[in-house]
């Protein structure tokens, strides 16, 4: 029976080294090597000198910097803006919330240039609608991609535009599991709907709100790629440079392959750090 089932896996397995194993124990080999197609297809070994210059690389701690502060500043405004269309979907009829949390997904499962391409809609200085609007009614326009101030900001809104339903529906989904007894009693208590939130639904939710939390932040501190191509392409400057575009610039605009092999190294041990971290808090939590 044994047999069977690792026969039955094999094809399955074989596909995951072929596309998952294989690229990272390549991209690891590719580090220690120096190669840039512009100079010549022979590759150079070279040790750890990749990761020394990366290590004194400044636009390397640019963009871990600009891609930190993506994942901390979408993830914290889609939790809070998350948090409390769940609690108003969760005090309307089943029917509609059905509804409205359907209509609510269609943005999350667009792909990153679709998204892109929104954010050019929405906030471009010439056709944007953004600008059209505020010029408009109040006679002003905010430099919203050509601003170093701005740029970030403005695709940290794209983002959570787009992944915005993931903790609404994760947050809807445990509200509707609180016991129906333990909201009964509060109301026979005469608790206010603020206090309801505050000593029922926030702390039964605290498990849902860290394992959440830690999973979008992944998603968000590595996935961070084709929305700022898009928009911005890093620009203004190095506003929004972030490690995936960074990668991708020294790879296949520059062509050196070793320093973007290293810099996907280091994005691999920090996606490493941050998946530990999440089946750490599954672990405690659950």
């Amino acid at each position: 029976m044994e047999k069977t089932g690792i026969l039955l896996a094999a094809p399955a397995l074989a596909l995951l080294v072929l596309l998952f194993a294989y690229p990272i124990f390549f991209n690891f080999y590719m580090s220690f090597f120096r190669l840039n197609l512009y100079v010549s297809t022979e590759k150079t070994f070279v040790g750890f000198d990749n990761y020394i210059s990366i290590l004194q690389d400044s636009l390397f701690y640019g963009a871990l910097i600009n891609t930190t502060f993506f994942a901390l500043a979408s993830v914290a405004l889609e939790f809070t803006i998350g948090l409390v269309l769940a609690l108003l979907l969760s005090r309307i009829e089943r029917i509609w919330m059905g509804i409205l949390g359907a209509a609510l997904m269609i943005p999350m499962f667009l792909s990153e240039i679709i998204e892109g391409v929104v954010g050019q809609l929405l906030f471009s200085p010439r056709i944007g609608l953004i600008n059209a609007l505020t010029k408009s009614l109040f006679g002003v326009e905010f430099p919203w991609i050509t601003s170093k101030t701005l740029a970030m900001w403005t695709i940290v809104i794209v983002d959570t535009w787009k992944m915005l339903p993931f903790f609404v529906l994760i947050f809807l989904a445990a509200i509707i599991s609180i016991p129906k007894d333990m909201e009964e009693a509060m109301n026979l208590d005469g608790a206010s709907t603020l206090q309801q939130v505050r000593y029922l639904i926030i702390p039964y939710m605290l498990p849902v709100f860290a394992i959440a939390t830690v999973m979008r932040a992944i998603d968000a501190f590595t996935k961070v790629f084709g929305v700022v191509y898009v928009i911005s392409f890093g620009g203004p400057g190095l506003a929004t440079d972030v490690v995936p575009l960074r990668i991708f610039n020294l790879a296949l605009r520059a062509f050196h392959w070793g320093s973007a092999a290293t810099l996907g190294v280091f994005a691999f041990l920090i996606s490493t750090i941050l998946v530990a971290m999440y089946v750490f808090v599954k672990r405690r939590w659950t």
